[in-house]
């Protein structure tokens, strides 16, 4: 098997990093807030493959952290469990990525100097071999989102074993994410019709 030029990946100087709460009972899926980011890789030169160079995306997700004050979120996270959300596009396949590691600086304002520690499982789905890679960059807190469609209309969701406010507005999806995270450091707005966004307060 051919080795991967994992030395031509690089994170980008910032890309944004941001939550949103998921939940699925028929899994089971305990709900929480997932966080998340992607950045485009490339251009990665492929001779063997490819007579030209690949632009690609990555993907983490799956991200959760215990921590109720996003400006704590400091120190090093990980490994996060496998849930199928973070993966790279490469030879016409998502190529699944393990989080081993993520480590946070103390944020300036809504920013954290960043580093993560990935495994790229090649082998699964491509001939490449397996490989590691360590990206640093800065991650910008964008904040949070509820979408409401999903939750109406499941029915694996008893509302009532859930917590599920009759009428969702700003104040019902505070108080309904005040489980989950610390919602007094946070604007929140409805966007649109069903889609609530917390904006964090630096």
């Amino acid at each position: 098997m051919k080795a991967f030029p994992v030395k031509q990946i690089r994170a980008p100087d910032e890309c944004s990093l941001t939550g949103r709460f998921v939940c699925n009972p028929s899994i089971p899926l305990t709900p929480r807030i997932w966080f998340g980011l992607g950045f485009d890789i490339g251009p990665i030169e492929l001779r063997q493959r490819t007579p030209s160079p690949i632009e690609s995306r990555i993907l983490l997700g799956g991200l959760a952290f215990e921590e109720r004050d996003w400006r704590r979120m400091t120190g090093r996270f990980g490994p996060f469990p496998d849930v199928g959300a973070s993966s790279v596009y490469v030879c016409d396949r998502h190529v699944p990525i393990d989080v081993l590691a993520l480590e946070l600086e103390p944020p300036v304002k809504n920013r954290f100097r960043a580093r993560l520690d990935l495994a790229i499982a090649f082998e699964t789905c491509t001939d490449f071999k397996d490989a590691r890679v360590s990206l640093a960059t800065t991650l910008r807190f964008d904040g949070l989102s509820l979408a409401t469609s999903f939750l109406r209309g499941s029915k694996a969701l008893p509302p009532k074993a859930w917590g599920l406010p009759e009428h969702f507005d700003v104040d019902s999806v505070r108080t309904f994410l005040e489980r989950f995270v610390d919602t007094s450091l946070y604007d929140a707005e409805e966007r649109r019709p069903g889609f609530f966004a917390l904006t964090p307060r630096t």
